[in-house]
């Protein structure tokens, strides 16, 4: 009894030691530093493992509702948006399998799926290796065990490679920080001395107070992090370290604070990681999560002074109040199985992502939370958060969960544009665990996601082995154009095996700068056949050659039936260049002069202008295809030319009842598609005709059909290959029908 006595006041007395000195905060410096070999030659092959059992990473974590948050407590999401976005996909342009569960050394989970993206690189990490690519998706760092990067070093970090791992970018100074935890015991961190990934790294082992769920950012004065702290009550850490020597590989400090102090009954929270320009002066690091219990964030702010650590302090917490927030959900269903899987309606999810605007400082965040509790409905809630000079405060908000499927396990970032885009998980009991993102433009409603859901993977099996799923995710803006989006997460093929994939996207279709443009028109058309000439200019302000096609189309009789008045098409337009095409406008079957359509297109996409531009008209093209517009002219063409935008989602008509007659072109099925799908089209009288798959870019990518037939229907596979059999990448790819003069052209998109 009293030895039981004894142990129990030891424990009690180092609990509360590890209390207070969490309270005050410390300083320590790194326990061990040094510089590394280069990495490509560190690397080893992943040795397997003979253990077949699987191996599931510890999970600390508790849901709200097991920590005293009762389902029913709230009613349905006062920011839920329950309808779906109404602007197209933005685009994939690149999408590869990234790391998978097969690469480890033995099966573990959940994977802890995160990258960075650099100017020429993409970093991935997973529990328990990295990989290394262009940004083609071309290889190079095979999958290698986390601590190879720590060969040589000692110690835990080079013995232990116990995961949560984290990649960031530095784009402050062009350098990578990989780190990783010795679980309950240290934080590992590698800088490298420069920009190439795979060469050599500033090494340093930092000892913590007991460790968990660690994630870093990346600030102008330090690296940042928050660190569950097992040496307390399970107290939330806010942490930096000393950027500045650790550019240089001198000895450095790391100073730790204690959020749980400020604020008890915390978890979940993120410390700041920059995108873009450098942080406005002035701006301390911060550290925020949502405090769900009372509908809420909470901001703290690190006061730094590194010349003095004595100094250095945790202001806060700052609250701002958000809609309610119902974290009772803890996992959602899968098709087929009673295996849930992982919701993580607790904690606010990685990144907490700085821009510095100019005129404003923004944050965006992002949770799971239970929009509709009586029917356990994950949604993706999300934040901007905005300082205009007078402090921190909600700028907007939402909840996307416009149908039943649940989406879950999200990341959040926003680009120079202003434009935001999330990435999730989707499932339910109907749909297989997917990866899909969505957004918004800068100038949309605020709290609203227009830009409808892309797909990166459609999931085609359930997780069965194990209920742990992702654990997080991380969405990024690539730093070469400070535009373009990159996501990474899971998806299962089954039981334990989990794979990850790696894509990138725009936020709905951006100008490229190209334009159409009519020039000297005639002062009068001719009411009954005849012909005029006048050109067409064709201008690419673009660094990529392109082909664009140009028509025009008029009524021939009161039945909207449509002859070709012009047709060229396969212009090749050059690189930052102009092209002058001097074109016949033939009349002779015109009935109405003041019936008939322009077009334009490049890439297999078009944008006419708005209503009240005068002749000539310019179109803006933007980089891939979903829509087709059509100019119509609705008064004569000496007045102004009272142009308006027919869209044509998914369509080869115009919505005005213009049809090209004789050729017909279905939507394909399945689509999204993987590994084939079905085109079907018909012609209504014998002629030659092709049909054509192109990419985003206007790349011929493979010909289907190009031939003489009869008239009829027909169906054609495309089995996603080139016409060099070799496998295309995940994206939006167009397919173009021509026959009798007439081109239709829809989209597809391919996924894995």
């Amino acid at each position: 009894m009293k030895r039981i006595t004894l142990v129990l006041f030891i424990v009690l007395m180092a609990f509360s030691l590890a209390s207070a000195e969490g309270e005050r905060g410390w300083v320590r410096d790194a326990v061990k530093f040094d510089r590394s070999k280069p990495l490509r030659k560190l690397a080893k092959r992943v040795k397997k493992s003979r253990r077949t059992r699987p191996r599931e990473m510890k999970n600390n974590l508790k849901s709200q509702a097991e920590r005293g948050r009762k389902k029913g407590s709230k009613a349905v999401d006062q920011a839920w948006q329950s309808e779906q976005a109404s602007k197209p996909a933005g685009p994939v342009i690149s999408s590869w399998t990234g790391l998978r569960n097969a690469d480890n050394a033995g099966r573990v989970a959940p994977p802890d799926p995160n990258m960075d993206v650099g100017p020429n690189h993409v970093v991935q990490a997973v529990n328990l290796v990295y990989g290394i690519w262009d940004k083609s998706g071309n290889v190079l760092l095979a999958p290698t065990a986390t601590n190879a990067l720590w060969s040589g070093f000692g110690g835990q970090c080079e013995f232990s490679n116990d995961g949560d791992p984290i990649v960031n970018y530095d784009p402050l100074a062009d350098r990578w920080v990989l780190s990783q935890f010795v679980f309950s015991a240290s934080q590992c961190i590698a800088v490298s001395t420069g920009p190439d990934p795979l060469g050599s790294y500033y090494r340093y082992e930092f000892a913590t107070p007991g460790n968990d769920y660690p994630k870093m950012g990346v600030w102008n004065d330090s690296y940042t992090a928050t660190i569950r702290n097992f040496s307390g009550a399970f107290n939330m850490d806010a942490v930096v370290f000393e950027r500045a020597k650790m550019l240089t590989g001198a000895s450095a400090k790391m100073v730790v604070k204690n959020m749980s102090s400020l604020l008890p009954g915390i978890d979940g929270f993120l410390s700041v990681d920059v995108d873009g320009p450098a942080p406005k002066a002035g701006t301390q690091p911060l550290f925020a999560g949502a405090d769900g219990a009372n509908d809420r964030l909470a901001l703290f702010q690190m006061h730094m002074d590194w010349p003095n650590t004595a100094n250095m302090h945790l202001d806060g917490p700052n609250f701002i109040s958000v809609s309610p927030i119902d974290g009772s959900m803890s996992r959602s269903g899968q098709p087929g199985t009673t295996t849930q899987i992982d919701v993580h309606t607790f904690a606010t999810m990685f990144r907490l992502a700085y821009r510095n605007m100019g005129t404003h400082e923004t944050l965006v965040i992002c949770h799971t939370v239970d929009v509709n509790n009586f029917n356990n409905h994950a949604g993706f809630r999300w934040y901007e958060l905005r300082d205009t000079g007078s402090g921190w405060a909600l700028f907007q908000e939402g909840t996307y969960a416009p149908d039943n499927d649940n989406r879950f396990m999200g990341s959040v970032a926003m680009n120079a544009a202003g434009d935001i885009m999330g990435g999730y998980s989707v499932a339910s009991k109907g749909t297989f665990p997917s990866i899909r993102y969505a957004g918004r433009n800068a100038s949309d409603p605020l709290g609203q996601f227009t830009i409808q859901e892309g797909y990166l993977t459609n999931g085609t099996a359930s997780q069965t082995g194990t209920s742990r799923w992702g654990d997080y995710s991380s969405i990024l803006v690539d730093p070469s154009d400070d535009m373009t989006f990159w996501y990474t997460t899971e998806y299962s093929t089954g039981s334990w095996d989990w794979e990850t994939t790696i894509g990138s996207f725009s936020a709905g279709q951006p100008d490229l700068g190209f334009t159409c443009t009519a020039d000297n028109p005639p002062a009068i058309i001719p009411t009954t056949g005849g012909s005029f000439d006048y050109t067409m200019t064709l201008t690419n302000n673009t660094g990529t050659a392109t082909t664009a096609d140009v028509w025009a189309y008029a009524q021939r009789d009161g039945s909207g039936k449509t002859d070709p008045l012009f047709q060229q098409m396969n212009v090749n337009v050059g690189a930052n260049s102009t092209t002058t095409l001097n074109l016949t406008l033939n009349l002779n079957r015109l009935v109405d002069p003041d019936n008939f359509s322009y077009m334009c297109r490049a890439g297999d996409f078009f944008q006419a202008p708005v209503a009240g531009d005068a002749f000539p008209f310019s179109i803006v093209v933007p980089p891939s295809a979903s829509r087709e517009g059509v100019l119509a002219k609705g008064a004569p063409i000496d007045q102004a030319f009272d142009s308006v935008l027919r869209s044509q989602s998914n369509s080869g008509s115009s919505s005005d009842g213009i049809v090209p007659e004789g050729i017909t072109l279905e939507d394909n099925y399945p689509n999204p598609f993987n590994p084939t799908t079905k085109i079907n089209y018909s012609v209504k009288e014998a002629s030659k005709v092709t049909l054509k798959i192109f990419n985003t870019l206007g790349q011929e990518v493979k010909t289907l059909v190009s031939g003489y037939q009869q008239a009829g229907s027909q169906t054609v596979v495309w089995d996603a290959t080139n016409s060099a059999g070799q496998a295309v990448s995940a994206g939006v790819y167009v397919y173009k029908l021509e026959a009798n003069g007439v081109v239709l052209t829809k989209k597809m998109s391919f996924v894995k």
